[in-house]
């Protein structure tokens, strides 16, 4: 948990113009969309969302490194005669950490948009009524479907998330080591495997990732109220 929240303070900023670019995809550039969020929003706006990405930061690191040590585990002793191959095992455990994950993290995601999308015509206080009225609105209408917005684009991203990462790292490490001839990497070579995995990752996750953000980002009720009948005439 400790280590997530150490790499926070650098990571945020980078996540807080991702997702205002993928709610705002008329921005041309990388560089105008932290122009854009400095204008709207000075420092603050590049650190809008931080308390619950921290919280999401940190129950991920508490949970994901135990479970991705005995999944395996587990899988290869309830499966003993099952196929060997690593990449498959490691699918496995992906399925399982992303199903798992994503209903713990969905509320996290969802108020981490909210602030990050925000217009910038809208004041902190106003957005926290926003949230505080999807929260406390009739079940039938919000409740808590507020926090869950985007449920299914979140599963579908933390499920492509976890399987090509673990896929493509147990893939590109047997290649390593094959094309080595060596069972223990080198930095120089894990670098390169490690370079490779994240732009497999990356490139896997983003469309999924973006019609998340599409889903839990900041948008005013827009419910129509039904018109007043007539009053009668004297």
């Amino acid at each position: 948990g400790i280590r997530g929240i150490l790499r926070l303070p650098f990571e945020h900023p980078l996540d807080a113009m991702k997702t205002y670019w993928q709610a705002q995809p008329q921005i041309r550039s990388f560089r105008d969309v932290g122009v854009a969020i400095w204008r709207d929003r000075g420092v603050a706006g590049f650190y809008a969302g931080a308390v619950p990405n921290s919280v999401r930061v940190t129950l991920k690191e508490v949970y994901r490194w135990p479970l991705m040590m005995c999944l395996p585990q587990l899988f290869t002793t309830i499966w003993p005669s099952g196929p060997q191959d690593p990449a498959l095992i490691k699918t496995l455990t992906g399925f399982s950490l992303a199903s798992v994950e994503s209903f713990i993290i969905c509320p996290l995601e969802r108020l981490k948009v909210v602030l990050m999308t925000r217009p910038a015509s809208v004041t902190t206080r106003q957005t926290l009524q926003h949230i505080i009225s999807g929260l406390t609105a009739p079940a039938s209408h919000h409740g808590l479907d507020y926090l869950f917005q985007g449920l299914g684009a979140v599963y579908a991203r933390q499920l492509i998330s976890w399987v090509s990462f673990l896929a493509a790292d147990a893939k590109l490490k047997g290649w390593a080591r094959r094309a080595t001839h060596k069972d223990y990497l080198d930095f120089g070579t894990l670098m390169a495997v490690a370079t490779g995995v994240g732009l497999i990752n990356t490139i896997a996750v983003m469309p999924a990732d973006c019609i998340k953000t599409k889903q839990q980002q900041f948008a005013p009720s827009t419910r129509a109220q039904a018109p007043s009948p007539p009053r009668p005439s004297d």
